[in-house]
């Protein structure tokens, strides 16, 4: 829910969590070690969002200082699944 909700300029997600990123060479990226599942995925385009078409009370709501969001279309590129401990 912290992670969703505030934002990373504010707080250290990681740090107020105490969740752990973890590096992946071959992937060059990151992963939250505690996740259940993670998808790798390779960005293939990506887009803000526009906000000229949105109900003016929802940019009122939830984007107040025009901050939108970016949408990104990904290919899958790996699955993983945590082990059963």
């Amino acid at each position: 829910a912290l992670f969703g909700s505030k934002s990373g300029r504010d707080i250290n997600k990681f740090e107020a969590t105490g969740l752990h990123p973890t590096f992946d060479v071959d992937y060059n990226g990151y992963y939250v070690a505690e996740s259940d599942y993670v998808l790798k995925m390779k960005k293939l385009y990506s887009v803000d969002l526009p906000y000229e078409n949105l109900p003016k009370e929802l940019i009122e709501r939830y984007y107040p200082t025009n901050d939108m969001h970016t949408m990104y279309v990904c290919e899958i590129i790996q699955y993983l699944v945590k082990e059963e401990e």
